[in-house]
């Protein structure tokens, strides 16, 4: 797993929140601002932990990614992927069946008392591992609003012809409508171009408005494998595109990816058999960078609340 940290008002860096093999099967747990416990008895998949307080007990088959958050680990409990843990305290059980090392960065050990750079090791071998810098309230934010971020996509009975209707609202007017169009740019940073009988459908629009501008993109693919290629082979350009204060995550089901590009603040997701990009600036020119992300956030929020009625009125359309 790579991990570097984005700093929302600093230079580009990035953060991974990767599963970095197979990906865990569901259930994925996401806990935002509230207590978990997961008993011996019980089993989830991925767990993302923002905010909140975690008892674990039982089996995560696959990864532990938490920020802020107080996490206690113990004996029984068994991690059969990674463990990342970003500020916040940290409670374990020398005799936890944890993975070769827990990646830490400004977390309070209970009990251990370690600093930065440190290295300790349980009595099961398991390292803890504290890096040498601790993160900045900024990069804290970006990294918990990004994360919590709930990969929204149409039903896979829909396709992009369904979605004619959607848009973010927000006072903004469509000025570019395009379907079916031969290749796309999406957010600045690769090429798509649909020239394979495995894309059911593509669009681009774009909406202006006083407050600001928006680049909505949409792919429909023919399955979930051929999605997960497609976005593969989209945040692999990362290395190479430019970009700044990106946030990447894979856990659970789907994946997305944020940044900011020519001061454009992009949110790249997957899910299913659909790919999708939204990209927003406000008009504003003296816009500060927490402004810009919250536009950003309002238009995904707006996007999610009018899915449902358009995939609705889709389905009863069909239905007739």
């Amino acid at each position: 797993m790579r991990r570097k940290y984005a700093m929302p008002l600093g230079v580009f860096v990035t953060l991974v929140v990767s599963a970095g093999v197979a990906r865990a099967e569901p259930p994925y747990l996401r806990v935002v601002d509230e207590r978990v416990d997961i008993p011996v008895d019980r089993a989830v998949g991925d767990l993302l932990v923002l905010g909140g307080s975690l008892e674990l007990d039982g089996v995560v088959r696959g990864h532990v990614f938490a920020v802020d958050s107080e996490v206690h680990i113990g004996p029984d409990a068994l991690v059969l992927g990674s463990v990342n843990l970003v500020r916040g305290g940290l409670k374990v059980d020398p005799q936890a069946h944890l993975p070769a090392e827990v990646a830490m960065e400004g977390v309070h050990v209970h009990g251990q008392g370690m600093g930065p750079g440190e290295r300790r090791k349980l009595a099961s071998g398991t390292v803890l591992v504290q890096a040498p810098t601790v993160p900045g309230d900024g990069a804290v934010a970006l990294m918990r609003s990004v994360l919590a971020f709930d990969r929204f996509a149409p039903p896979d009975t829909l396709d992009v012809r369904d979605l004619r209707g959607w848009h973010p609202g927000l006072g903004l007017t469509v000025k570019r409508f395009v379907e079916r169009p031969p290749q796309v740019v999406v957010g600045g940073v690769t090429r798509l171009s649909f020239v394979s009988d495995k894309v059911q459908g593509a669009f681009q629009r774009g909406y202006r408005g006083d407050t600001g501008s928006v680049l909505l993109t949409g792919v429909r693919l023919v399955d979930d494998d051929t999605a997960t290629a497609l976005w593969g082979q989209v945040e692999s350009v990362e290395d190479r595109a430019g970009v700044e204060l990106s946030v990447k995550s894979d856990l659970g089901q789907g994946a997305h990816w944020f940044f900011r590009k020519k001061g454009r603040y992009v949110m790249l997701w997957q899910r299913g058999p659909w790919f999708f990009g939204v990209e927003a600036r406000l008009a504003q020119p003296d816009a500060t960078p927490e402004q810009q992300k919250q536009f950003l956030d309002q238009v995904l929020a707006s996007l999610r609340q009018g899915l449902s009625p358009v995939a609705a009125s889709a389905s009863v359309s069909r239905g007739k």
